[in-house]
């Protein structure tokens, strides 16, 4: 998505508007259906990396290391990447919308908390609870005082 800051009265308000309109679009890791990280590079991905690092096709599956290490590497890029677009929007007094963007980028996972409350909100539609939903209730519980 490129964003272009126009300094005409009323244009600026209306990007922003959309701006937040694009990053609602993204759910928080939490809220996806998996436990992989959003940035994770598919080993087809890393295997054609390796092939133009080493000057050949790669064949065969990608190693623990090598998937590890092309994530490590594409999440620091990713994070760089959102540091310099922070930047930027500080640079053009916009710094209010960088706390939203970090939020809607890099979202931090529910609490145990909050999972377990979900978990009571969910067993009111059901009538039963899954072994996982089991085992958050009780992380919940164990973690409160003895008081």
């Amino acid at each position: 998505m490129r964003v272009f800051v126009r300094e005409r009265k009323g244009e600026t308000a209306l990007l922003f508007h959309r701006l937040g309109l694009y990053l609602q679009q993204f759910k928080p890791l939490h809220q996806t259906m998996t436990n992989q990280h959003p940035i994770t590079p598919p080993p087809k991905l890393v295997r054609e990396w390796l092939g133009t690092y080493f000057g050949t096709t790669i064949a065969g599956e990608v190693s623990e290391v090598e998937l590890a290490l092309a994530t490590q590497a594409a999440r620091w890029g990713a994070d760089q990447e959102l540091e310099a677009c922070c930047a930027w929007l500080k640079g053009y007094s916009y710094s209010g919308i960088v706390t939203e963007l970090r939020a809607a980028r890099r979202p931090k996972p529910p609490s145990l908390k909050e999972q377990a409350l979900a978990v009571v909100e969910n067993a009111l539609f059901c009538d039963h609870l899954s072994s996982q939903d089991e085992a958050i209730l009780r992380r919940a519980l164990e973690a409160l005082p003895n008081d």
